[in-house]
């Protein structure tokens, strides 16, 4: 937020996106599995094509996209931009 004052001296004040929107902007590289596929669940068939067990397995609240590229010998880079496509957002920064 940023202030300035308006025509009469008073003060006013312009909000950004970020703050106009009470949920915070999410990077999905550090959600859980299990909030991203919680979250968007188009996701979910990332992890279905690629065979990996991550729905509905009990580590995937606690595991990251590089920890699952790691475990299944994937690209994390690709593994993230796919992701991220069925999601439907660019650049990793996600709102909610």
């Amino acid at each position: 937020m940023w202030g300035r004052k308006d025509s009469a001296g008073r003060a006013a004040y312009r909000w950004s996106m970020e703050e106009a929107n009470p949920m915070q902007i999410h990077d999905i590289a550090t959600m859980s599995l299990a909030e991203i596929m919680s979250r968007w669940p188009p996701t979910i068939r990332v992890f279905l094509e690629r065979r990996m067990h991550c729905v509905g397995c009990p580590i995937a609240p606690f595991h990251l996209v590089a920890d699952a590229a790691g475990e299944h010998g994937l690209s994390y880079d690709v593994l993230l931009a796919e992701l991220e496509a069925r999601a439907g957002r660019d650049a990793g920064r996600l709102p909610p």
